[in-house]
């Protein structure tokens, strides 16, 4: 019956016809699924660097970013030769590999008996007791374990104090460089930094060790290195490091506050404390961080991705997290995503896009540069949807529409890091309101009722908080001392200066034993 069946003329044509089809849609397949032609320009316009290139054909930028920060560096002002011995070669700390050494100028290091030990390190089930000392520091001489590892690491304090006296940070970027990897500047690790912050922690505390020592100016010594290295470390070019500086200047001047309270010191100290803070350099702005680090460490994995062809690559990295299963229609997308792209204008815009952070972020209102930075952020994220008719585009379109997917990880870092940008200039008002009541308090031996009382004598006018409309920073003196409350910013909403949904923060000179912030 079947065999009959075939015989008919309309039931073979019909049959060679299927069979047509399906070669027609397997062969198509095939095709959809190799490598396209993946083109872009070198130029300033587009990958901003011109060279090095390495022998797979691959942008060097982490080269490029060597050579422009080691300009007058040497092992002798560069902060981070002395910190190489203090911190050692770790996960956390500084690599084994020669190639990093050979850029500082130095002989691969071996261990010193100076190597910085972090108290979890020395001192088993210590997290309760570490938590207790930050929460109330000027209770330090209570934990005489924790006093005697303080103790133990004066010769690496000191070598991190030589450090912070130097001029330079650099820190060369030495990513792996097989054949077979991107070869990108976010491959290689911000060494030492994770490792800066217990020795930050140990010189704050050592800091409140003098305090009750006796010895105020080595104290201060302390904090002032703290400071310097935060100065230092903005230098470097990548956002993760300012973060780091803003979170190292914010913790010092919460013990600076403890620390002013706690000495009796002469108007006299007072006023050459604050001529060795007028003296420090300022931080490096964000200026620096977008135009070099961020821009390269952008252009890094989207240049030398495009030059692998591996698109979908760049989908995963901009939807991390996505649930999408795999489908027939999926597998289409992703041999579309794959195919021919002309990458020039994608690029492109993507410098575009940095040159406008760069301007927004030089505006001297904060309310100004929220709006403006707040208004790149939502047009990248909307421009950044991928789009569902990817597969029809041309290939400019298609580069166009894979940059802008990547941008989508740009943008959140910058509203983090404009408000820690902010809080920064929030401190240094604060700076001259703890000075004022500590020159009040030397002289009349309490602390003013209210704020207004220390003008004009020990302030020309009342230092104002930028996240809430520039009025005064509140004030109120209670048995223990005094506290000053700052404002933050709503998280979801950047635009407004106001009071933070969340608890503000506050710089109390004397804590209670056990009581934290959100108690008072």
């Amino acid at each position: 019956m079947a065999f009959r069946l075939f015989r008919r003329r309309w039931v073979r044509r019909i049959l060679f016809g299927m069979l047509i089809f399906f070669v027609i849609a397997g062969l198509s397949i095939l095709y959809w699924l190799q490598p396209g032609k993946h083109k872009f320009t070198i130029s300033e316009e587009t990958t901003r660097i011109t060279g090095p290139v390495l022998d797979n054909n691959k942008l060097d930028y982490a080269a490029a970013l060597n050579a422009k920060y080691k300009q007058g560096v040497t092992p002798e002002n560069n902060a981070v030769v002395p910190l190489v011995e203090v911190i050692g070669r770790s996960y956390d700390g500084f690599p084994d590999n020669p190639d990093f050494y050979t850029e500082l100028g130095i002989p691969v290091p071996v261990k010193s008996r100076r190597e910085f030990v972090a108290w979890n390190t020395a001192i088993e089930d210590n997290k309760e007791t570490w938590d207790e000392v930050l929460q109330s520091p000027e209770t330090i001489l209570d934990y005489p374990d924790l006093v005697a590892w303080i103790d133990q690491q004066q010769e690496a304090l000191y070598l991190v104090s030589q450090a912070a006296n130097r001029t330079h940070w650099y820190c060369p970027l030495t990513p792996r460089r097989q054949a077979d990897t991107i070869n990108s500047v976010v491959d290689a690790p911000l060494y030492g930094l994770k490792s800066l912050m217990p020795i930050r922690q140990a010189l704050l505390l050592r800091s409140m060790l003098h305090t009750r020592r006796g010895n105020p100016n080595a104290g201060w010594n302390d904090l002032l290195t703290v400071m310097k290295l935060s100065r230092l470390i903005s230098k470097a070019p990548f956002a993760i490091s300012y973060l780091v500086a803003i979170s190292m200047e914010i913790d010092a001047w919460k013990i600076v506050c403890a620390f002013l309270h706690l000495n009796k010191l002469t108007p006299e100290q007072l006023e050459g404390f604050l001529k060795q803070l007028a003296a420090l350099p300022a931080h490096e702005g964000l200026t620096h961080t977008y135009d070099t680090g961020e821009r390269y460490g952008f252009l890094s994995p989207a240049v030398n991705l495009m030059g692998q062809g591996n698109i979908d690559d760049i989908r995963a990295m901009a939807e991390m997290g996505s649930s999408k299963k795999f489908t027939f229609s999926s597998m289409l997308e992703t041999a579309a995503l794959n195919r021919s792209v002309d990458w020039d204008i994608g690029l492109r815009e993507a410098n575009q896009f940095f040159d406008k952070v760069n301007a927004a972020l030089m505006i001297d209102d904060p309310k100004t540069r929220f709006n403006d930075l707040h208004k790149l952020i939502t047009k990248t994220r909307l421009d950044g949807d991928f789009p569902s008719d990817y597969f029809w585009m041309s290939p400019d379109i298609r580069g166009q529409a894979a940059c802008k997917l990547l941008l989508r990880l740009i943008a959140p870092t910058i509203r983090v890091l404009t408000i820690g940008e902010i809080r920064m200039q929030q401190h240094a008002r604060l700076r001259e309101n703890l000075f004022a009541l500590a020159k009040y308090r030397a002289e009349k031996g309490t602390y003013p009722d209210k704020i207004e009382e220390l003008t004009p004598k020990y302030l020309a006018t009342i230092p104002t908080d930028p996240f809430s409309e520039n009025r005064p920073l509140d004030y109120e003196k209670t048995e223990e001392g005094y506290t000053l409350n700052m404002d933050g910013p709503k998280p979801e909403n950047p635009i407004k200066l106001e009071t933070a949904s969340k608890p503000k923060e506050k710089f109390i000179p004397i804590r209670p034993k056990g009581k934290n912030v959100e108690d008072d």
